[in-house]
């Protein structure tokens, strides 16, 4: 299966897919890190590898999240995406080899704090709100790089205005949260470090169907205030109403890539990779026997 990055061809940015060592415009800055570039891509990760031990993880990824965009990396369990996000976030004990650059910058091999600072943060896989913390308490523990208490609390009101439900339970113990409520505290407190990129781990996993609904409404929302998103989901449905682009893990490796309409309707994709399986039979239907480009083996 061979995605469409193959021979240079355009990615989510438009722009043809150059691995490598940095050219023009990327030579390392002061302390030898890259200084962020106008016009560069919010991230770009060039053949990403993670291994625990003898196991391979992630196998040579290479993906682009353009500036405002939302692009989702699907897959099934074990394909490796939340390696993925943990190696690019600097969260992840392993051997990470690869290159990852912010805006230009590169960060690829920084601890998880100083990515932070730099501008990109993790929304994890199961949320992690601290339960005995109030909601409020929870929410400044995403703003500790802030030094001003203006700041903060102008923070505190955005994200106030995004989730009202965070202001109306403020002082409750985030325990008691339902699990959307959680979901929305865990954006919210990533919001509170005001970064420009967003990387979110299955901000779905078991919810209701009608909270899976709020929640992509939420990456909506948070995409609308200027935040590039790099969203992480088994629930393909869900990521490709709200992404523009996706990629497709398998083993570790991508399989496959292309707009969000192509994954929708390319029947191959949509059945093997991500379980639509009435939108595969759909798509087959008016394609007829022939198959598309992005899941040609």
């Amino acid at each position: 299966m061979s995605s469409d990055r193959a021979g240079g061809q355009p990615g989510p940015g438009g722009q043809p897919w150059r691995g490598g060592q940095p050219g023009l415009g990327e030579q390392p800055g002061p302390g030898g890190q890259g200084a962020s570039r106008e016009g560069a891509p919010a991230l770009k990760i060039d053949r990403l590898s993670v291994r625990y031990g003898h196991i391979t993880a992630v196998a040579s990824v290479s993906l682009e999240l353009p500036a405002g965009a939302i692009v989702a990396v699907l897959g099934a369990n074990g394909a490796g995406k939340s390696s993925t996000l943990g190696a690019v976030a600097g969260s992840v004990k392993a051997h990470v080899s690869g290159d990852v650059r912010l805006f230009g910058e590169r960060v690829g091999g920084r601890p998880s704090h100083r990515i932070v600072a730099r501008g990109m943060v993790l929304v994890p896989e199961g949320r992690r709100v601290i339960a005995p913390l109030s909601v409020e308490e929870n929410l400044l523990l995403g703003a500790y790089r802030q030094r001003s208490h203006k700041q903060v609390r102008a923070k505190l009101g955005e994200v106030h205005e995004l989730f009202p439900v965070l202001r109306e339970r403020r002082g409750s113990p985030a325990g008691l949260l339902s699990g959307g409520e959680q979901q929305m505290l865990a954006f919210g407190r990533a919001l509170m470090a005001d970064p420009r990129v967003i990387l979110m781990d299955e901000p779905s996993m078991g919810l209701a169907p009608a909270m899976v609904d709020r929640v992509i409404d939420a990456v909506r929302a948070i995409n609308a205030l200027g935040k590039s998103v790099l969203l992480v989901e088994q629930n393909a449905v869900a990521a490709l109403r709200v992404a523009s682009y996706a990629y497709v893990l398998d083993r570790g490796r991508i399989a496959s890539s292309g707009s969000a309409q192509t994954m929708r309707s390319d029947p191959v994709v949509a059945e093997v990779f991500l379980g639509l399986h009435e939108s595969a039979s759909r798509a087959s239907a008016e394609q007829g026997p022939g198959r598309s480009e992005a899941a040609r083996s």
